[in-house]
């Protein structure tokens, strides 16, 4: 975003993101109106902070692929967090394989290994990921 635009928008993700009382932001409005611009801004951000990206595009062989969104993202965190990247890398050896299906990845490449960090540590780090243009994936 241009300096001094969408103020508001930028204003009220920020709070969101501090709160933590809820887990999804879900940005949206119609085409053209600025969703990819206000997502590029939050996501410039992160790069000094902890969180990730995947900006789905159509015209994008891999990144129209709604199958290595998850992948994506827990590749990033895995190296955010050794711990959780060394739960994950023991699910994949078991499996050998990423799986085949979002429901599948989902369950066991991120939920399950972020749980049992959960056990391990007693807590985790809060982590803020943007998921842009979902609709063209």
């Amino acid at each position: 975003c241009l300096e001094g635009t969408r103020v508001d928008i930028l204003t009220k993700i920020t709070e969101w993101a501090s709160l933590g009382d809820s887990n999804v932001f879900w940005l949206h409005g119609p085409a053209g109106s600025g969703k990819s611009t206000v997502a590029t801004t939050v996501a410039l951000k992160l790069q000094r902070g902890k969180g990730g990206t995947f900006f789905c595009k159509r015209d994008s062989e891999v990144q129209r692929k709604a199958s290595l969104i998850i992948p994506t993202l827990v590749f990033r965190l895995a190296k955010a967090l050794p711990a959780f990247g060394r739960l994950v890398a023991l699910v994949i050896e078991e499996e050998g394989n990423v799986g085949s299906s979002i429901e599948w990845q989902f369950e066991n490449l991120l939920l399950g290994p972020l749980k049992l960090l959960e056990k391990e540590k007693g807590s985790i780090q809060s982590h803020l990921w943007v998921i842009d243009a979902l609709d063209e994936c």
